[in-house]
């Protein structure tokens, strides 16, 4: 395929002079030749918003960066989105970024309500929509300001390689990969780092009224990727008006994380055949994503798996055949899995997954992410026991709205609602200090329906092992 050199195109690459113009024309000519290669060389070229079309690739070479111009040239996707987007494409096929230069986006600071006041708007890195053949390879994307990366009924996908690096203490939704309504994808040897999630399934599209409709996320492998985040890492939903299938998640390093893992189904829908495997965790409520009392009632969970309503009027989806096996969780806080008496999980499977505990923090009511009033209301298992009520600690740490705390919870897995339950080998290793003043549980279940629990317990230290033989 031929090449397109922008700098023949008059770019300039000095990060002052706009290069919009020099770059989209760059891109033209690539269109009308039938495809090609529209190459960057080394410098740092500030530019508007650009359109990939059929068989166009970016290729930055080390050294380039594609910085956004903040303000001027960037453009609103005619389908489907109202903020603009630095690079998107609408129903294209074979089209890739690649190569070992970077994408900057504007959302560096710690003050995202600020910066988006003053220009009006937060921006997007990547937005593809409705295409096939999708490939990102090598890149670094830097300081996403809203989704970093969104793909929306795309198929064929691969992304390979690729860095997206955003302020961990950034708010305000800078997620670094959404697949929405997605089939046939592969993630691979990624690093993600985000205050929001890394990788975040979702399946939801509009219809030409506008109304919310479903369409399957399917066929997802995610492997061999290190993520950091004050959200979830590893997230299927919450927008859920469509299935999810045949989702695979493997060989991943979770660091300073919020959650783990989460499926969140609020929607209505469909989640099976869902695999978590060979995946270490360090979950921590770090002070420096939030102040203190906000850190201990946002989500903090290696695993929550969880379904319900979003509204009294959404309707109940399902979670079936989901296992999580190989797991290595450093957590003080614990994991929950809460079907819905309507609906409960079927068939859920722990195989060979640890949570150490090492801190004495109190098992405090915490928010579930991407709650809805009915999760906070539902009567869940061992409410607050007496010694927590009169806690001093809780007076100094936790606000005392009755509305705004969630049922307590003493046990490092929870299992509520579930039909065929197995849990084999999922164990709770917890040091003195942290059982210190913490006298909770290793497993805690209410309507669970036909449990196989072999070899799994609780040790403290200095203690003898609790093995647990039945539900």
């Amino acid at each position: 395929m031929k090449e397109f050199n922008i700098r023949s195109y008059n770019a300039v690459g000095d990060g002052a002079t706009n290069d919009t113009a020099a770059i989209r024309a760059a891109l033209a000519a690539c269109r009308e030749n039938g495809g090609g290669t529209v190459c960057f060389p080394p410098g740092t070229y500030l530019c508007g918003t650009l359109t990939l079309t059929d068989n166009v690739t970016l290729h930055l070479d080390a050294g380039a960066v594609l910085l956004e111009s903040y303000r001027d040239d960037l453009e609103v996707s005619s389908k489907g989105k109202t903020r603009p987007h630095l690079i998107q494409a609408d129903q294209a096929k074979n089209i890739a970024i690649r190569g070992h230069g970077e994408i900057h986006g504007r959302g560096a600071s710690n003050a995202p309500g600020s910066d988006a006041r003053e220009r009006g708007f937060r921006t997007g890195i990547i937005y593809f929509t409705d295409c096939a053949g999708v490939r990102l390879n090598d890149l670094t994307i830097r300081h996403g300001d809203a989704w970093t990366v969104h793909l929306h009924g795309c198929e064929e996908v691969f992304v390979q390689g690729v860095s997206i690096l955003n302020n961990r203490f950034r708010r305000g939704g800078n997620d670094g990969l959404d697949l929405n309504c997605c089939r046939n994808v592969l993630v691979s040897n990624c690093r993600i780092e985000a205050w929001d999630d890394c990788i975040v399934l979702k399946s939801r599209d509009r219809n030409e009224a506008g109304d919310a409709v479903g369409k399957a996320c399917e066929n997802i492998v995610v492997t061999n990727c290190v993520f950091r985040t004050g959200c979830t890492a590893l997230k299927i939903g919450s927008e859920s008006n469509g299935d999810f299938r045949d989702i695979h998640f493997s060989n991943c390093a979770i660091r300073e994380s919020s959650v783990g893992f989460g499926i969140y189904l609020l929607d209505g829908a469909t989640v099976e055949r869902v695999t978590v495997s060979d995946v270490s965790m360090e979950i921590v409520p770090d002070f420096r994503y939030r102040n203190v009392d906000e850190s201990y009632f946002q989500h903090v969970w290696p695993m929550a798996v969880y379904v319900d309503r979003r509204t009294p009027e959404s309707p109940l989806g399902r979670i079936r055949d989901i296992v999580l096996r190989d797991i290595q969780a450093h957590s003080d806080h614990g994991a929950v899995f809460l079907g819905n008496p309507e609906s409960p999980i079927e068939n859920l499977t722990l195989q060979n997954v640890t949570i150490r505990a090492t801190r004495p923090l109190p098992y405090v009511p915490r928010r579930f992410s991407c709650h809805s009033e009915l999760l906070e209301n539902r009567d869940l298992v061992q409410r607050e026991p007496e010694w927590w009520r009169h806690s001093d600690y809780r007076s100094k740490v936790i606000p005392t709205r009755p509305s705004e705390l969630p049922p307590y919870r003493p046990a490092y897995f929870n299992f509520d609602d579930i039909v065929d339950l197995r849990l084999d080998n999922v164990k709770v290793y917890q040091t003195a200090q942290a059982a210190c003043d913490n006298p909770r549980v290793g497993m805690a279940f209410q309507n669970v329906c036909n449990p196989a629990v072999d070899r799994c317990g609780l040790r403290r230290e200095g203690a003898d092992w609790r093995e647990i033989t039945h539900a």
